[in-house]
């Protein structure tokens, strides 16, 4: 669903005889091109980016206290965030901020941050480190996750992973999102029922992202996108539009990684994490903020070379130069993984979240190289500004990178959701 932004003008009558209410408009002044009942919609649907769902609701006006009653009762449904601009009334404006709806500012303004703050009311206001465009991208994100369901499949807490937050209440708090347990074993016999000419269809969708079979046998693939299928399944059962993946819990009881089957959801726009919910969530956010893939892993910094870089196993195909290779999963002889170098020279964004959902630092650098490992199979290496600066800064276990700058959008999505960020 679409952000839906109300734009209100205040354009209050001459109060001769009513002093103390502030500074006003004389109703009898020269009309100007702002004044036009659509100017306000106009000028913010210019201001909106491109690639992000919003809609501009038609403009109203208010001059009165009636015409907040009338606003109140005629106000569209599903309404994100109210635009206010114009005439200076502080009883009129308070009336309208006391409808709930958070305000969504054009400009900085210190008047009205102070007013704002003042008064208790959620607002969002750009500064010189966040900018209007950001904001409609963090509120419309905002919007999409307390809108999503997301499956997480295995117990909790996850194996191998030493710095994810559990408490699904807390992550629906926080980011709105929620996560409906599934057991692995249900998964697997999910798996299992997928007929062999269902699987043998996905495989040919895969044919153009998959190269060489170096290791794994096609049966084996097979397997792969038989699980695949039971992913979707489940997917399409809970309405969810994103998961996470016990994998160790997954292996114990059918050694069968998920990695490929990951890749391709990744792919197809659906936000796949190994086992951690914290990835998740910052995947989620990345790929809706980047309108691409995402690489979660591991997270090593560099320091003398400036460096940091992401290690796993489940890699996008469009995030490569080439389709996968596939090989088997550590050393084990068996499972499926893939690799391709990935696309190098562009700009990316990585980002890790807390334990406590409190923090994210997000990171701005540019793909400098990948290569071809056996134990969590990808490696890619992205160079930085100033490494020794994030030594003692991380937060989080696993990070999570995609091409392209988002690292303004984050910063407002941190001040959207109440989540501190520190940006390099």
């Amino acid at each position: 669903m679409p952000l839906r932004i109300k734009p209100i003008r205040f354009e209050i009558d001459y109060y001769r005889d009513r002093p103390g209410r502030g500074t006003v408009m004389v109703s009898d002044a020269p009309e100007r091109p702002a004044d036009r009942p659509s100017a306000l919609a106009d000028h913010i649907r210019d201001m909106l980016p491109p690639d992000v769902p919003a809609e501009v609701l038609p403009q109203a006006r208010v001059g009165r206290q009636s015409d907040v009653v009338a606003l109140r009762e005629s106000l569209e449904p599903d309404v994100d965030a109210m635009v206010l601009t114009g005439s200076v009334d502080q009883a009129l404006w308070a009336r309208v901020c006391d409808l709930g709806i958070p305000i969504l500012f054009m400009a900085h303004s210190g008047l009205w941050r102070t007013f704002m703050e003042d008064g208790g009311w959620e607002h969002h206001m750009p500064d010189e480190e966040v900018g209007f465009e950001a904001l409609v991208a963090a509120l419309a994100l905002r919007k999409s996750l307390r809108d999503m369901n997301a499956l997480y499949i295995g117990p909790l807490p996850s194996i191998a992973i030493a710095a994810n937050c559990w408490d699904l209440e807390a992550i629906r708090a926080v980011f709105g999102v929620h996560f409906i347990q599934v057991e692995v074993r249900e998964l697997l016999a999910i798996q299992e029922t997928v007929p062999d000419s269902e699987a043998d269809a996905v495989l040919s969708g895969w044919e153009e992202h998959i190269g060489r079979l170096v290791e794994p046998s096609r049966e084996d693939v097979l397997e792969v996108a038989k699980l695949y299928v039971a992913m979707r399944r489940l997917l399409a059962r809970e309405e969810a539009t994103g998961l996470a993946v016990s994998c160790g819990r997954l292996t114990e009881v059918k050694f069968l990684p998920p990695c490929l089957a990951m890749s391709m959801l990744i792919d197809e726009g659906i936000p796949s994490a190994c086992g951690d919910t914290n990835s998740l969530l910052v995947m989620t956010s990345l790929m809706q903020f980047s309108g691409g893939p995402a690489l979660m892993g591991n997270f090593t910094v560099w320091p003398e070379e400036n460096q940091v870089s992401i290690h796993h196993d489940v890699l996008a195909p469009s995030l490569a130069t080439a389709p996968l290779d596939l090989f088997g999963f550590h050393r084990r002889g068996e499972g499926v993984t893939g690799y391709a170098d990935l696309r190098t020279g562009e700009p990316a964004t990585v980002c890790g979240l807390s334990r406590d959902l409190g923090e994210m630092l997000v990171i701005g650098g540019s793909v400098a190289r990948s290569e071809n490992m056996v134990h969590c199979r990808t490696r890619v290496f992205i160079d930085i500004e100033d490494a020794s600066a994030i030594r003692h800064a991380r937060v989080g276990h696993h990070y999570t990178m995609v091409y392209g700058d988002v690292r303004e959008r984050m910063r407002a999505l941190g001040r959207v959701l109440g989540v501190g960020v520190r940006v390099l």
